[in-house]
């Protein structure tokens, strides 16, 4: 996972919007004067990805009431939001993008934001608590995820590595001091905090277990106060003798012979009688129900008899009335077949002959294809001829084209390619004739040129020469031209005269053959020109023949789209025929029957036997009169009419659902019953008679006891509560009671505080030895990694290898910084703190971060994050640091964000990072608007595909190009 862009707007030291592209970028160096923002592009993106800043994650008063996410010149039109874009380890791009919600009413603005998640179209992916679900899926491998509470946290330990952090670890020389620093850097420092709360936490419970044990001292008081209450006040009780409180309790003893054993606890005992009262009105309201639900069925029965027997007759009517029905309809269906037998003759030869029209327009049809098929394959052949001017090479293929046209068209075609092809052939003689006169002309022209020239020049020099000689005012002694000794002015003169009037001998006849060859070359064109014409003349012969072949495609695919329709209107036919002609199989095999040419003589056959089971069935109906009488008067018909069936069904319908509905309604009512376990529907019904009355007489009887029994609870109960004494006995009992609880659960409670005291004071005294193992068992992890890491960046020229020794001192965790060098086969040892500088302690917190950085595995995103990390560095220090964050871009393929204030370090980083995807933002001044900011080389990204060689390779080429500057 890499960070592709960052985006942020009105948030910490940014004031207005700014962008970067980081799309495939190496390192990113962030360089300008403290003060300018370059930690806010730390916090930006450690928000962005998480929604804390861990330098401020820790809850605080001061935070609480303290805005410092949104900038605090920002214009309130303007929002405070971050947006990372972010490539995926599946490299699927998305925005994420957190905003700050805080209102002005808010005292502090962190913890207040809304998170979206956007995809590589800026289009809304998530939102919200899903948003953030996703996001933390992201960012934390899967396997991960229960074990981490903070992301913040996490990013601070193996990320982005703060100033703070560094500076802890320096300031941090006392040894304790300096083991707090480092437990800040793995992380474990907050497990030391538990120690303090530990002991707060005992203090507190040892302060309520003072007061728990006042509480037990009080109420232990009250006891002895109430027991001595509840003795006075049973003599009491027992002097004052109740005669009739005594027989009334001896007739609920006979009743309850259990509640004697309590007899003289009048708590239990009125206790006993409340719930014993419960129970006989819980029985009492069952029973009542029992009883009325008994009484109901009794009046039922007698109705219920003629019910159950109307029932049986309507519904074996029904069954009649549907084998009549079935029977009728059998009976129409045969006499529609047989009306339809003859027609189904004619529509069998209707058919025969429809088939036959379809196969004769099939023949039709394909032999039409197949003239279109042919034409297609003139068309596109002679097409692809002219279209690439393949004639050119032959008109061999028409050979394979003639099978498929008419004589005539062929010798058409023949005649036209054959004289486009002799035409070709005659153009491409007289265009290599032409090209020789070309080449003549040129050379002819070249020579007349040449001519022309000599003779300009010369021509020049006699009138130069003739100019001269006339402003010439003494007489000449010999010509001032060739030096010939006796030439005179006038012998000159002369002489330049005749000269003039020479023309060149062969300029004349090179004129003539040039105005020759052009007359050639003019004639060449004319010619191919023709040939041309004469192209085009037989191209357009070849047009017509295609003209015609489109003519007769046409009129093809008319005649076969028409011949389609009819084949569509036959298939239309045939289908409804042969749909006839299945149903009507299909229902003459519902009876069992199969075509044959006596068809109808069958159907005759089974019509009349439907028509015998009709009249049998009427005649079976009114065998027996008396079931009639149960059938409503319009129902009780000699025949059946079919054209009434239906509603005849609606009616016993009615008369089944009512009939069934006050049936079940009965049922129901048994089935309700606990003493009634029959099937009403089938039971013997004066049995049933005879077993509710029984019933109902047991219940009566209980009823009656019932009764007895609730007037010696009401009765007895009544005594004792109206009762002052004994009333105030029971609510002495009942307080001493549960004083005593209270007592009891006190001296639990105060075994426990004992107990939690002691464990809160061995957690205490164990925090400590807690956080010395948890940092133990990181460095033993990273001890190999630190140690690499250390002799890269570690300039001390003695002691290169590093230990951290960590030990107890009063009690207190303690670290020691050892460095250690071999002398032989002896380890000679050094206190860092005391033979290191500055620089060099600060290269053991830089190698700690790193370590973890690259150990990680809790997450898959690339980033490592230093906000000025070179502070007191000297020069050997940072080269060293600077070959190791390429190493880690080459061999682990990091993205790195460095920050930095020294302008010597910014420019070594550009010159060792030159031939690397690096993104520079220099900070130039910082006001109310936020930083201004400069992008120098924003985009421009070195390629380094051609320079990827294996990691070895890379740094020796670096090592030495650094050592030849």
């Amino acid at each position: 996972m890499k960070i592709s862009s960052l985006t942020l707007q009105a948030f910490r030291g940014f004031n207005k919007i700014e962008e970067f592209n980081l799309e495939s970028v190496d390192i990113i160096v962030l360089y300008g004067p403290n003060g300018h923002g370059k930690s806010s592009i730390y916090d930006a993106i450690e928000w962005g990805l998480t929604g804390g800043i861990y330098r401020f994650d820790e809850a605080s008063p001061e935070r609480k009431r303290t805005r410092f996410i949104r900038n605090l010149h920002a214009d309130s039109s303007d929002k405070s939001f971050v947006k990372l874009g972010i490539i995926l380890s599946n490299e699927r791009r998305f925005f994420i993008e957190r905003e700050c919600t805080a209102s002005i009413s808010d005292r502090t603005d962190y913890g207040k934001y809304r998170l979206r998640i956007f995809d590589e179209n800026n289009q809304l992916y998530k939102e919200n608590e899903g948003a953030e679900e996703t996001l933390k899926s992201w960012l934390i491998h899967e396997d991960w995820l229960p074990k981490i509470g903070s992301p913040t946290t996490m990013l601070s330990l193996t990320h982005i590595l703060s100033q703070e952090k560094i500076a802890e670890f320096l300031r941090g020389m006392q040894e304790r001091d300096r083991y707090d620093a480092i437990s800040t850097i793995f992380g474990t420092d907050h497990f030391d905090k538990y120690r303090e709360g530990f002991r707060i936490v005992r203090n507190t419970l040892n302060g309520e277990l003072e007061k728990l044990k006042v509480q037990a001292r009080e109420k232990q008081l009250l006891i002895d106060k109430l027991q001595n209450e509840v003795k006075e006040l049973e003599l009491k009780i027992v002097k004052n003798e109740d005669t009739d409180f005594n027989a009334e309790l001896e007739n609920y003893i006979n009743m309850y012979p259990k509640i004697n054993v309590n007899k003289d606890d009048l708590g239990k005992l009125l206790k006993s009688i409340i719930s014993n009262q419960n129970d006989i009105e819980i029985e009492q309201k069952g029973l009542q129900r029992e009883y009325h639900l008994l009484m109901e069925i009794k009046e039922e029965l007698p109705n219920f008899t003629y019910l159950r027997e109307a029932n049986k007759v309507v519904l074996h009517e029904r069954q009649l009335l549907q084998q009549f029905k079935e029977l009728s309809l059998s009976n129409l269906k045969i006499e529609q077949l047989l009306s339809m037998e003859k027609v189904v003759k004619d529509d069998r030869v209707t058919l025969e002959s429809l088939t036959s029209l379809q196969r004769e327009s099939n023949l039709m049809v394909g032999s039409l294809l197949n003239k279109r098929d042919s034409l297609l394959m003139i068309i596109e052949s002679i097409n692809i001829q002219l279209d690439t001017l393949s004639w050119q090479n032959g008109i061999g293929f028409l050979s394979e084209i003639k099978p498929k046209m008419t004589e005539e068209d062929y010798r058409i075609l023949k005649t036209s390619f054959n004289a486009m092809f002799e035409e070709y052939q005659f153009i491409e003689q007289k265009k290599s004739i032409q090209q020789n006169q070309l080449i003549q002309l040129r050379a002819l022209e070249e020579s007349i040129k040449q001519i022309e020239s000599t003779d300009e020049i010369y021509s020049a020099f006699l009138s130069s020469l003739n100019q001269y000689i006339l402003v010439v005012s003494e007489e000449l002694k010999s010509c001032p031209a060739c030096g010939t000794v006796g030439i005179k002015k006038d012998d000159i003169l002369n002489n330049v005269q005749r000269q003039q009037l020479k023309v060149n001998e062969g300029l004349p006849r090179l004129e003539e053959l040039k105005l020759q060859a052009q007359s050639n070359l003019k004639k060449i064109v004319e010619e191919i020109n023709s040939a041309n014409t004469s192209i085009e003349k037989s191209k357009k012969n070849v047009q017509e023949v295609l003209s015609k072949f489109k003519n007769n495609l046409k009129t093809i695919d008319i005649t076969t789209s028409t011949e389609r329709q009819n084949q569509m209107t036959l298939q239309l036919k045939v289908d409804s025929l042969k749909l006839k002609l299945n149903q009507f199989e299909k229902d003459c095999s519902l009876l069992g029957l199969k075509i044959e040419d006596n068809i109808g003589e069958k159907l005759e056959l089974i019509n009349q036997g439907v028509l015998k089971e009709l009249n049998e069935l009427n005649s079976k109906r009114f065998s027996e009169q008396e079931p009639l009488n149960y059938l409503p008067e319009e129902l009780r018909v000699k025949n059946y009419d079919i054209s009434q069936i239906d509603e005849y069904e609606r009616t016993l319908q009615q008369m089944i659902f009512i009939q069934e509905t006050e049936i079940n309604r009965v049922n129901r009512l048994t089935k309700l019953s606990e003493r009634m376990n029959i099937d009403i529907k089938t039971a013997d019904l004066n049995k049933v008679k005879i077993d509710v009355a029984e019933e109902v007489q047991v219940l009566e009887q209980r009823l009656k006891k019932i009764y007895e029994i609730e007037v010696t609870n009401i009765n007895l109960q009544s005594m004792i509560e109206m009762n002052t004494e004994k009333m105030r006995l029971i609510h002495l009992q009942k307080d001493l009671a549960s004083m005593k609880n209270q007592v009891v659960d006190l001296k639990n409670k105060e075994i426990e505080m004992n107990k939690d005291s002691a464990y809160l004071l061995e957690l205490v005294n164990k925090s400590s030895e807690a956080v010395s193992n948890l940092n133990e068992k990181v460095f033993s992890k990273l001890k190999e990694t630190i140690q690499t890491i250390f002799e890269q960046i570690n300039s001390h020229p003695i002691f290169t290898k590093l230990d951290l020794a960590m030990d107890k001192y009063r009690n207190n965790n303690c670290l020691t910084i050892n460095v250690s060098k071999m002398n032989g086969t002896k380890e000679i040892k050094a206190n860092a703190p005391y033979v290191f500088s500055s620089a060099q302690v600060n290269s053991i917190a830089l190698s700690l971060f790193l370590a973890m950085s690259l150990k990680q595995k809790w997450s898959p995103l690339q980033l490592i994050g230093m906000d000025d990390p070179i502070q007191s560095m000297d020069e050997v220090n940072v080269i060293s640091f600077i070959d190791l964050m390429r190493l880690f871009v080459d061999k682990h393929r990091k993205q790195i964000i460095i920050s930095t204030h020294d302008q010597s370090f910014y420019k070594l980083i550009l010159k060792k990072f030159r031939y690397y995807n690096l993104v520079t933002i220099e900070y130039e001044a910082y006001g109310d608007k936020g930083p201004t900011i400069k992008i120098p080389n924003e985009g421009h990204y070195y390629n380094k595909g051609h320079l990827e060689l294996n990691y070895e390779q890379a740094r020796d080429a670096l090592l030495r190009l650094d050592k030849n500057e």
